[in-house]
């Protein structure tokens, strides 16, 4: 099966999914997020699961965090995309965005786990591993 044939243009789960010439992020860009490299996520989990003990929660992804729309903006940047960049709804004049972002302290200082990779590395790799070029993007986020 080729990794390729779920990357649709309406998508709503996609970073990955660089078809369009508009990144669009489906609420107002607002909330904040932790991102990492999958890769980085899938070699933290074997020494999560095999010498964690019981009961201990580790938490996996990234200390950092950026706004969905400030993702999207990075996503153009780093790959010197001339796309636009645009949230679907508006922020309420009154707001406090959300904030979803763990801790991963505990999974570095007790088992010594670190990302391999930067954002910008990340989103290179990624949009490589999806077939797009530098100076093409798009899609929604």
């Amino acid at each position: 099966m080729n990794a390729k044939s779920n990357l649709q243009p309406d998508n709503p789960f996609a970073i990955g999914d660089l078809l369009r010439t508009e990144i669009i992020a489906s609420s107002n860009g607002t909330p904040y997020r932790t991102h990492r490299y999958a890769a980085d996520i899938s070699a933290w989990l074997c020494p999560l699961l095999l010498p964690g003990r019981s009961g201990r929660v580790h938490d996996v992804g990234s200390m950092g965090s950026l706004s969905i729309l400030a993702l999207a903006q990075r996503v153009a940047q780093v790959l010197s995309a001339k796309v636009g960049v645009r949230a679907l709804r508006t922020a309420p004049k009154v707001h406090v965005p959300q904030h979803y972002v763990p801790s991963t302290q505990r999974s570095h200082e007790e088992l010594g786990l670190r990302p391999s990779l930067g954002l910008d590395e990340s989103l290179k790799r990624t949009a490589r591993w999806h077939g797009h070029a530098e100076g093409s993007a798009g899609g929604m986020v």
